[in-house]
């Protein structure tokens, strides 16, 4: 792609080209790099007395739109990196292109041929083979041990019950994003404020706020 700087712009065109050519399009190698750069200068502008109150709206709506556009610009090239992996373990080619991927991309990539690959073999070649495929009952069990329970506060939200509630802050708190994507803060001490009950249990769970 060559040296371009991240902007709305240039993020927008990338994401228009990406959706209008079937080919995985070729980006710079520290994409995801210049776009971390790109959104903390940005985020920067919100903290700068010399921006208007009108201006720094502007500036949350563009945000919010180039959060947007980086959610689609990844699931339209994590789709065509994943049918690529589907080609090579159908059809066994070594022929496959790979000159496009970003780095985290062509680990998916490998790590998709590997599941893929093994559940043919486990499944596709034992059925062939006039032997019923057992499964992978061990490494499931493995798998949702070593995951994460999910919190209450996301079990809430999953469900709809994400009320908000108040809490006042116990320490200055800088910007977070919430289980929602959304950004909140920067808050000061003993500053009350109304947040989504998933991100309200969180802090209080963390000792950062109190009930107001």
């Amino acid at each position: 792609m060559g040296e371009v700087r991240v902007t709305y712009e240039t993020l927008f065109d990338l994401l228009r080209r990406e959706k209008a050519r079937n080919e995985l399009q070729v980006l710079d190698k520290g994409f995801f790099e210049d776009v971390v750069s790109y959104l903390k200068e940005k985020e920067g502008m919100l903290e700068k007395a010399s921006f208007s109150v009108g201006e720094k709206e502007k500036i949350r709506i563009q945000l919010k739109n180039v959060r947007k556009i980086l959610k689609e610009l990844y699931e339209i090239r994590e789709k065509k990196v994943l049918g690529l992996a589907l080609n090579k373990v159908r059809t066994g080619t070594e022929l496959i292109d790979t000159s496009s991927f970003l780095g985290v991309e062509e680990d998916l990539f490998n790590d998709a041929v590997g599941l893929l690959t093994k559940y043919k073999e486990e499944v596709l070649l034992k059925v062939i083979n006039g032997e019923a495929p057992k499964g992978f009952t061990e490494d499931k069990e493995q798998l949702r041990a070593n995951q994460p329970q999910q919190s209450v506060a996301e079990k809430k939200m999953d469900s709809g019950q994400d009320k908000p509630g108040k809490v006042r802050f116990l320490a200055d708190t800088p910007k977070f994003v919430g289980f929602d994507k959304e950004i909140y803060g920067p808050f000061k001490k003993g500053e009350e404020a109304e947040l989504p009950g998933s991100v309200a249990s969180l802090l209080l769970k963390k000792g950062r706020v109190e009930e107001a």
